[in-house]
């Protein structure tokens, strides 16, 4: 039991040093951010000295002082109130602005590594990226590397990804797509196509006559698994023609293309039912058990009866 408090006070003495070093560090920035900015401090200033979570004064405070270490942690938040250094969490956003300008300057990488390097400083520092924190780094990387990248360039940058590969990446998508459109199709898929096509064209000039909100039209929502890669395809194909022709100019002109390509593609894949008989088929049993109840009728009454309902009198007994 001893051996094991005597190595937990070691390790609670090795976190609050740890802590203390941390806050330090903190309070160094925050000074330099200010020094930059041209803000005065006082030439007195020194850290107060935390002993047993009470803050001393630095002109109380004496090098033979002896600190006393808890048995306990104290919390971050305690750490946070009685310290008095700024602390991360009592940082303004501006001051937070400052600090992540520092980090930019202190940053020598290459163009390529250098957002990735920003991105692990900035975490080590905020934990998270400030608010504004994209718009100083694309300014400060668009100044430094003579270019004009936008933030979401960066932010892929960010992931392991050099600018090049984002390039290829983009390219690569460009010509999956023309490959995936210019791919030849066969005599079904031509004859499909051209019927589709002709449904489109139909339907388009139904809906452009109408105002956009009176057009009201149900259709199926479908799982992926059960969606026809085949017509969605040829339909994909029919709207990128029609909106190179039709170049749509507003947002009500798009809305009536997919929705077109939506209507046709719920006509071309829905199947009818077989309409069900079960109507007649009732109606025949009824009228045929109508016929049996006036046979066994003449028969009960002893009335002659002509060779064919003897017959199905014979099978109705049968039966």
């Amino acid at each position: 039991m001893g051996i094991r408090k005597y190595v937990g006070s070691e390790k609670q003495e090795e976190k609050i040093i740890k802590a203390a070093n941390r806050a330090s560090e903190v309070d160094e920035v925050i000074r330099e951010c200010k020094n930059d900015q041209g803000i005065p401090q006082p030439s007195s200033y020194t850290p107060s000295t935390i002993i047993n979570n009470i803050s001393i004064p630095p002109s109380e405070a004496n090098t033979n002082t002896k600190v006393c270490l808890l048995n306990t942690l104290p919390s971050p938040l305690t750490l946070c109130i009685q310290a008095p250094w700024p602390n991360l969490c009592t940082i303004p956003i501006s001051e937070r602005l400052v600090v992540l300008r520092s980090i930019l300057r202190s940053i020598e990488a290459e163009r390529q590594e250098f957002i990735r390097s920003v991105l692990f400083a900035v975490q080590t520092r905020f934990d998270r990226m400030p608010r504004n924190g994209w718009k100083e780094i694309q300014s400060y990387y668009n100044e430094k590397f003579s270019c004009t990248e936008t933030i979401d360039v960066l932010k892929r940058m960010a992931h392991n990804k050099t600018e090049e590969e984002i390039r290829q990446e983009e390219n690569g998508e460009r010509r999956r797509i023309a490959t995936c459109l210019a791919e030849p199709c066969s005599l079904t898929d031509a004859t499909r196509f051209i019927s589709l096509r002709e449904k489109y064209l139909s339907n388009i000039k139904k809906i452009s006559e109408e105002e956009i909100g009176k057009v009201v039209v149900r259709t199926r929502k479908l799982p992926n698994e059960l969606v026809d890669t085949t017509v969605l395809d040829l339909i994909n194909r029919i709207v990128g023609e029609y909106a190179d022709s039709h170049v749509p100019m507003t947002i009500t002109d798009v809305a009536r293309i997919i929705q077109t390509a939506q209507v046709c593609y719920d006509d071309e894949t829905r199947k009818e039912r077989p309409r069900s008989a079960w109507k007649e088929s009732i109606e025949s049993k009824i009228s045929v058990l109508k016929l049996s109840k006036d046979i066994l009728e003449k028969a009960r009454r002893r009335e002659e009866l002509s060779s064919s309902q003897t017959k199905s009198l014979k099978k109705i007994m049968r039966e």
